[in-house]
């Protein structure tokens, strides 16, 4: 049981990582006003964001790593276990069809906005932010 509890906590750091490279979008129109005078905000925001997001994708690899390690020493062996990569797999359940839509959502929202006057509101971070 101790892998399963390893999975999940690699699993869960990898979201809090992604959602603070996430969260950083929010951020990135103050840091560039703020940019004008001092380059110090844009380089912070940008560290976050690419630092989260590297420490969050090797956590998802680590877990997946860990997850194969768990079938192949514990269960039957099957890594494959006829599963679809999770690219390929859109409403599997609850929290993923509520985040599939919302990323779909946002994605056809950024295509529409980017053919008004609101394409250089703030609306586009968020936007930006819901879809990653």
């Amino acid at each position: 049981m101790r892998s399963i509890q390893k999975i999940r906590r690699l699993f869960w750091f990898a979201v809090v990582f992604i959602f603070l490279m996430s969260a950083s979008i929010l951020l990135m129109p103050i840091a560039v006003k703020m940019g004008e005078q001092d380059r110090k905000m844009t380089v912070l925001i940008g560290v976050v964001f690419w630092l989260s997001a590297i420490a969050g994708y090797v956590l998802i690899a680590m877990a997946n790593a860990e997850r194969k390690w768990f079938i192949i020493r514990k269960i039957d062996g099957n890594v494959k276990m006829n599963c679809h990569p999770g690219i390929a797999t859109f409403f599997t359940n609850v929290p993923a069809t509520v985040f599939d839509v919302t990323m779909i959502l946002s994605f056809l929202m950024l295509i529409i906005i980017n053919f008004t006057d609101w394409r250089n509101e703030y609306v586009t971070y968020v936007l930006l932010f819901l879809m990653v």
